[in-house]
C-alpha cells in the first residue's frame, strides 16, 4: 500500500512529530510505500520527497508592529502554493491513502482539495484542538477556555487568545471562521482518528459528527526502554515549557519540599520566566536541564523518583506518561483532559487537583515516604502499558486505511 503522510513538519518538534516517524517506520517495516509531504524546513530530516516539499511562511516569527502582509495572510488561510506542490506529488506517485497531521498554517486545508482533486481517501489524527480553537488549545489567559464553541470565534480577537496579539488573534479567528462556513475538514476528512476518549467527546461537543470519529489511542515503541523501578534522586518534568504545561505549579510544589531535587527537561516560551521565579525564590533544589535527546531522556527517567505532569489545560494525549510508565516509573498528574484514561490514582501513580501545589507536592512527598508503595505503582505502570502496543496499534490503523479505500472505490 501506498501511504500519504502529510505534517507540516518534517523534524522532530514535538509529541506529533515523535508519533508520526514512529508510525511511518512501523509502515515501512510492513513492507508499505510511506509517501512524505510537507514545509520545507532547515531542520528537516532528509527525504527523497523532498523536492515537491512546499516553501513556507515562518508563522512562529513575531510580527513587526504587531502587523502582518496581506499576502501572507491569504496563504495562512489558504496556500495554492501548497495545493499546486501536492498536486505534483500525488501525480507522480498516486498513493492509495493520506494520513493527515497538522496541517495548519503552513500547508492549509488546500492540500485537502489537492487530495480531493485526485480522489484520494483520507483520515486525519487529531494531534491537538485547533479544529475546533483557534490557538490550538483551548486555552487562554491561564486557565481552559471554550468560549469560541458554536463558532464564536471572535472570542479569540477579544481575549487576545494568539500570540496575545489582536491582529493574530483575528486572522486565526477569520480562518477558522472561513473553514467552519466551507466545512472543509468534514468535507474532505473521511475519519478523525481521537487518541483519547477525551478529545472525541470535545469534537463532538463542538459539532463534530460523531459518525467520522474513531477513538485511537497512541502508541510507543516499548523496544526502547528498560524499567528501572528503583525510585531515584529527583522529580522529573519531561515536556515543553508553555504556561498551559502547569511547570509554575510544579515550582511551587518544589518550593515546599526543599529536601527534594526536582529536574525540568524541555525547553519552550517560559524558560526565562521559569529562571526569574527559580531566581527570586531560591529554588536551588530546581535545575532547568533544556532539551534533552532519545537516550538523554532516557536516562532521565530511569534515574528519577517519579515523573509529573502537572498540565492545567485539557491533555490530548500525553506520551510523556507513556514514556515514563515504559520506563518503569509512577507519574503525578493533573485530573484534566485525557490523563486520568491514562494515570490511575493510587495504582500506576497519583492524580492531582489541577493548578494545586500544596497536593501535588503532598503526593510527591507520600512516594519519598513510602518507597515499596512507589515501586508497586510503577510495577503496575509498566505492566499496564504492555498492552499499548504498536503491533495492535498498527492494526488497528491498517483496518481504518482499507476501510477507507474501499468505501472511496464504491462512492
Amino acid at each position: 500500500m501506498k501511504i500519504l503522510m502529510c505534517n507540516k513538519y518534517h523534524f522532530v518538534l514535538g509529541g506529533t512529530e515523535r508519533y508520526l516517524f514512529d508510525l511511518m517506520q512501523g509502515l515501512r517495516d510492513d513492507q508499505h510505500e510511506v509517501i512524505v509531504f510537507a514545509a520545507r524546513h532547515p531542520k528537516n530530516r532528509p527525504s527523497v520527497y523532498a523536492d515537491y516539499f512546499v516553501e513556507s511562511d515562518d508563522y512562529a516569527r513575531p510580527q513587526k508592529k504587531d502587523m502582518i502582509r496581506i499576502d501572507k495572510a491569504l496563504r495562512f488561510v489558504y496556500s495554492r502554493r501548497a495545493q499546486r506542490s501536492l498536486g505534483k506529488l500525488l501525480a507522480d506517485h498516486r498513493p492509495d491513502i493520506a494520513h493527515i497531521h497538522n496541517i495548519y498554517h503552513h500547508l492549509t486545508p488546500s492540500v485537502l482539495t489537492a487530495l480531493r482533486k485526485h480522489h484520494i481517501p483520507m483520515v486525519m489524527t487529531v494531534h491537538d484542538y485547533k479544529l475546533i480553537c483557534p490557538n490550538y488549545s483551548l486555552f487562554t489567559e491561564g486557565r481552559v477556555c471554550e468560549r469560541c464553541k458554536q463558532g464564536r470565534y471572535y472570542e479569540a480577537v477579544l481575549h487576545r487568545c494568539v500570540k496575545d496579539s489582536r491582529v493574530s488573534s483575528a486572522l486565526a479567528a477569520c480562518e477558522m471562521t472561513v473553514h467552519r462556513v466551507l466545512r472543509s475538514y468534514e468535507r474532505a476528512i473521511d475519519v478523525f482518528i481521537a487518541p483519547s476518549k477525551f478529545v472525541m467527546q470535545k469534537l463532538i461537543d463542538f459539532g463534530l459528527s460523531a459518525r467520522k470519529i474513531v477513538h485511537l489511542p497512541l502508541a510507543i515503541d516499548l523496544t526502547r526502554y528498560v524499567p528501572a523501578y528503583e525510585p531515584g534522586a529527583y522529580v522529573l518534568y519531561a515536556g515543553t515549557l508553555y504556561p498551559k504545561k502547569g511547570v509554575h505549579v510544579l515550582l511551587e510544589a518544589a518550593r515546599r519540599l526543599p529536601e527534594l531535587e526536582f529536574k525540568i527537561a524541555g525547553e519552550g516560551p517560559m524558560r526565562t520566566e521559569l529562571e526569574r521565579l527559580i531566581a527570586r525564590n531560591h529554588l536551588t533544589n530546581v535545575q532547568l536541564v533544556g532539551y534533552l535527546d532519545e537516550d538523554e531522556l532516557k536516562e532521565a527517567f530511569a534515574g528519577a523518583l517519579c515523573v509529573v505532569v502537572p498540565s492545567v489545560w485539557y491533555e490530548v494525549a500525553c506520551l510523556t506518561i507513556y514514556e515514563a510508565f515504559a520506563s518503569g516509573k509512577c507519574v503525578v498528574a493533573s485530573a484534566i483532559g485525557a490523563i486520568p484514561e491514562i494515570v490511575r490514582d493510587g495504582e500506576n501513580g497519583f492524580l492531582c487537583e489541577p493548578g494545586n501545589a500544596r497536593e501535588l507536592a503532598d503526593k510527591i512527598a507520600f512516594l519519598v515516604a513510602h518507597r515499596e508503595k512507589n515501586i508497586a505503582m510503577s510495577r503496575r505502570a509498566y505492566e499496564g502499558i504492555q498492552t499499548v502496543r504498536p503491533a495492535a496499534h498498527y492494526q488497528s490503523m491498517m483496518e481504518l486505511y482499507n476501510t477507507c479505500i474501499i468505501k472511496t472505490r464504491y462512492r
